[in-house]
Order: structure tokens, then C-alpha cells, then sequence
């Protein structure tokens, strides 16, 4: 992650499996994971919604 950031400080592990599992396509899916919050959206959901794309196919 940018900044020098452990991914379990952006994310817990209840919001890592959720979107594991439901593998959010755009940022209005991605906002109804659980630990996802508008201020966390507006930072950092493109590279996110990237990395999602990028291993779910």
C-alpha cells in the first residue's frame, strides 16, 4: 500500500475476507463492506477496486 502502510492498518481482517468474497466491482459496492467508510473510499478505492479487478478474473 502507498504511504508505507501494513495492509492490517488499512484493513482489518473481518473487511479483507468480505471483500475476498464479495469481490466489489465499483465504489458503491465497495462501500457496503463492512470497515469501508466514505473517508476510506474517498482515499484510497481506485487502487483498491485496481487490485480487486486485477486478481478476481
Amino acid at each position: 500500500m502507498e504511504k508505507g502502510l501494513k495492509t492490517f492498518h488499512v484493513f482489518g481482517n473481518t473487511t479483507l475476507h468480505e471483500m475476498v468474497n464479495s469481490k466489489p466491482k465499483t465504489k458503491a459496492e465497495l462501500l457496503d463492506v463492512k470497515g469501508i467508510g466514505e473517508r476510506k473510499l474517498e482515499q484510497i478505492s481506485d487502487r483498491v477496486l485496481e487490485i480487486i479487478r486485477k486478481h478476481a478474473s
